[in-house]
C-alpha cells in the first residue's frame, strides 16, 4: 500500500525548517486497540546530524514510502480494521497527522485468502501559512 507525507507551504514566503536527524519524518499503523503494528522508522538507523531546508512559496515537499500489510517482525495482519498517522518531524513545525483509517478486507472476487487495502495512495497533508 503507498504512503505519502505532502508538506505545502501556502505562504508568500519561504519557511526553513530544521530538523535534529536525518529522521524528517515517520509513519505508524496501530490497530484499534491502539497496539502498534507497524513503524516505517523502526530497526532503521538516522544519522544524527543537523540539517536544514529551505521550503520556497507555494512549494511543496513529498515523502513517500510503502506499507506490505506487515508487522514490524514481519507477519500478516490479520484482516480488519488499522490507524495510520504520519509525522513531521522539522524542530520549529512538527506535526503529527491523522489517524486515517484503513480497513483491510478479504477480495471475494479472487477467493477469501487474498487481502488488500484501499488501491488510492493514502496522503497526509499539512499546510503551513505565515
Amino acid at each position: 500500500m503507498p504512503l505519502r507525507l505532502v508538506i505545502s507551504n501556502t505562504s508568500a514566503k519561504a519557511i526553513y525548517l530544521r530538523f535534529s536527524s536525518a529522521k524528517t519524518h515517520d509513519f505508524s499503523v496501530t490497530d484499534f486497540r491502539k497496539k502498534s503494528v507497524w513503524q516505517w522508522s523502526r530497526g532503521r538507523l538516522f544519522a544524527q546530524a543537523f540539517q536544514a531546508r529551505a521550503l520556497t512559496a507555494n512549494q511543496s515537499m513529498v515523502f513517500k514510502t510503502g506499507w506490505l500489510q506487515k508487522t514490524d517482525k514481519r507477519t500478516s495482519i490479520p484482516l480488519g480494521k488499522y490507524m495510520l498517522t504520519a509525522e513531521f518531524n522539522a524542530i520549529d513545525y512538527a506535526a503529527r497527522l491523522g489517524p486515517v483509517t484503513i480497513d483491510i478486507v478479504a477480495d471475494k472476487s479472487r477467493g477469501l485468502s487474498k487481502r488488500f487495502a484501499p488501491k488510492a495512495t493514502m496522503s497526509l497533508v499539512p499546510i503551513f501559512s505565515n
